[in-house]
């Protein structure tokens, strides 16, 4: 057999299972795992930052169900891929983080670079791991990819030390020991558990299901929905940082206040109020199927840590034994985009819905948004909803509530849909976060719309301080009303600025023209600054 490195191993594993793309940034530590891909059908994607190929990973995980990988150097660039690690960990994306590390032979004798890379990683991670046998790479990478894609998926690292990646492999490796196995409840008491849950959501008057992130996507997505359609069950999947205070999902809140029943899919956390007798009715029963290790409800009759895709086949089965009342005490309907309770601003500029709006008149089935956090994109959040309710995939930031992911996600759905039309919103001050891979738009040639609304601010942290401290305490949340445009059209991208609600319909024409053409394109609008939108009660 011939004999090849660690470096080689890795690439001829993430070929075999199938991995189209690597986001990487380069460095030191990893430049034997680039010259192995270059001998790879594998694509490699070069970021102007180590989050932004996480990011990049993160979006190319939600969108295809595939493990997304993501390949940084040691020490500062693995320290940058923590923050996009911890964002898909929160959406529930399937991720792959690969670092290189200083030489495992100079462990604990002040290496270049040397940290404790798994210990920074592990928090916001399934599983962290250090290569230590050059031998058992191909089996250590396979692992890691299965667990990174298990339910419910998430991101899984692997350092792999230089000297691992330059050693010489021969012939076949015996599996390494794989990630530790948590307790099983026994077929019994699953089975009991199940018909427990069964049985509290058949008898009640207004059940209520919430779900994770992980359920709203691909076959997950169709198996809940042929759950909810079997059962009449009101249900909602909870992914937002602002949990059920997100204002495109109305009266989720008052129907929590209501429900006599509730079915958790998923931890009983901040998004979900804890699930805390001050969040439920009087009286409100709750069950809940997760993961092992993860939040647990107190108020819970009956807690199942099978998994939520185990569980939920498990009670699609035992549910299809029941005839069910349809009872219709609440169902999940669209927003309304009305700013509510909110007072007109004297400043000039356009409002955020107004821009979404137009933007998104033109997305349809098949198309993909892109919502990244702060106020403007609480707007696009809104917005979104009726496009998503047709059909377009949207993608936001998530629970974890970070910004800045706007153009880094579109890049990747871009990717993963080369055939549909990325749009993405993002404030001024997010945009600045990952601004240059606008950059990687160029070079790659992924044609994208970037929108940014620009009201020169933080604006989540202008408001509350209006609203916390006064507006006479303002303090250094303010932005210059920087022409972002000008900037994209530096980097060799398109762009214009729009300062009134009359040039927009133009320049959205201009947008879209440039998309079809195969350019990136960023719209750069001055918009009216308001607080995001109220949910809906």
């Amino acid at each position: 057999m011939q004999q090849s490195t660690g470096a080689n191993a890795v690439a001829r594993a993430l070929t075999e299972a199938g991995v189209q793309w690597v986001f990487s940034l380069s460095g030191n530590q990893i430049l034997d795992l680039y010259d192995a891909l270059l001998d790879t059908g594998i694509k490699l994607i070069h970021t102007r930052h180590e989050a932004a190929a996480g990011h990049m990973a993160d979006a190319w995980g939600r969108l295809t169900g595939q493990p997304g990988v993501f390949l940084v150097t040691a020490g500062p660039g693995h320290a940058n891929g923590a923050v996009a690690a911890g964002v898909a960990g929160a959406a529930e994306a399937p991720l792959l983080w690969l670092s290189g590390g200083s030489p495992l032979a100079q462990a604990g004798r002040g290496a270049f670079q040397e940290q404790d890379q798994v210990g920074l990683a592990a928090p916001v991670c399934k599983a962290a791991w250090c290569a230590s046998d050059h031998q058992a790479l191909p089996q250590l990478i396979a692992a890691a990819l299965d667990l990174a894609a298990a339910d419910p998926p998430g991101p899984v690292h692997v350092t792999i030390p230089t000297d691992i990646q330059a050693a010489t492999v021969a012939g076949d490796a015996d599996a390494p020991a794989g990630p530790p196995q948590e307790g099983a409840q026994g077929e019994a008491d699953e089975a009991a558990g199940i018909e427990a849950i069964v049985a509290l959501l058949a008898a009640a008057q207004r059940p209520l299901i919430l779900a994770r992130p992980s359920l709203d996507r691909g076959q997950a997505r169709r198996d809940l929905d042929a759950f909810l359609e079997l059962t009449g069950i009101p249900g909602v999947i909870v992914e937002s940082p602002r949990g059920l205070n997100d204002p495109a999902q109305p009266g989720v809140i008052g129907a929590l206040g209501r429900a006599d029943a509730v079915l958790l899919l998923g931890p009983a956390d901040f998004s979900v109020g804890f699930a805390s007798p001050e969040a439920l009715a009087p009286g409100c029963r709750v069950a809940q199927i997760a993961s092992p290790n993860e939040p647990a409800a107190a108020a819970a009759s009956v807690v199942l840590c099978t998994g939520v895709r185990r569980g939920l086949e498990q009670l699609t089965a035992a549910a299809a034994g029941r005839t069910w009342q349809r009872r219709a005490w609440w169902q999940p309907g669209l927003p309304d985009a009305s700013p509510r309770g909110r007072q007109p601003s004297s400043e000039e500029g356009i409002r955020a819905l107004e821009v979404c709006h137009a933007v998104l008149d033109r997305i349809g089935p098949g198309d993909c948004v892109i919502s990244d956090g702060g106020e403007f994109g609480q707007w696009a959040r809104l917005a979104t909803a009726s496009a998503r309710a047709a059909g377009t995939t949207v993608v936001l930031n998530g629970k974890h509530g970070s910004i800045g992911t706007a153009v880094p996600f579109a890049l990747a759905a871009k990717l993963a849909r080369p055939a549909a039309r990325v749009v993405a919103f993002s404030g001024d001050g997010g945009f600045g976060y990952h601004a240059l891979e606008l950059d990687t738009a160029v070079r790659y040639r992924l044609p994208v719309l970037i929108v940014v609304g620009n009201d020169a601010r933080w604006g989540s942290e202008w408001h509350q301080q209006i609203d916390r401290y006064g507006a006479d305490r303002i303090f250094e949340t303010a932005l210059l009303p920087t022409r972002y445009d000008q900037f994209a059209t530096a980097l060799g991208a398109a762009g214009e600025r729009v300062e009134t609600a009359a040039a927009l319909p133009a320049a959205v024409d201009r947008a879209y023209e440039a998309l079809a053409a195969g350019r990136p394109y960023l719209l750069d609008v001055r918009i009216v600054s308001l607080p995001g939108p109220a949910p809906s009660p």
